[in-house]
């Protein structure tokens, strides 16, 4: 069994981002590597669920440990590769 943290034989990545908006509806993103822009969030460790997922990212990037809500929108296939598969859950 593998246990939280620790990655499996067969190795995928799931990431998650988080599009947070403010009252005049500007999105925050943060910038990475002091080279460009991107929404924050990152990878979703093995055996964490999405919203504790979320929780650790937003505290990592941008230092936000209060409440939240998310929901999904809905799945978008950026890519399809006989050995990777870039898949978007909005």
């Amino acid at each position: 069994m593998v246990q939280h943290g620790q990655y499996p034989d067969a190795y995928y990545r799931v990431s998650l981002k988080a599009v947070i908006r403010n009252d005049k509806r500007e999105v925050l993103c943060v910038k990475e590597n002091g080279t460009w822009w991107e929404l924050p969030g990152g990878g979703i460790e093995h055996g964490e669920d999405v919203r504790t997922a979320l929780a650790r990212e937003l505290q990592e990037e941008i230092a936000y440990a209060g409440d939240f809500t998310y929901k999904y929108i809905d799945i978008v296939t950026l890519y399809d590769a006989p050995n990777e598969r870039c898949m978007m859950l909005v």
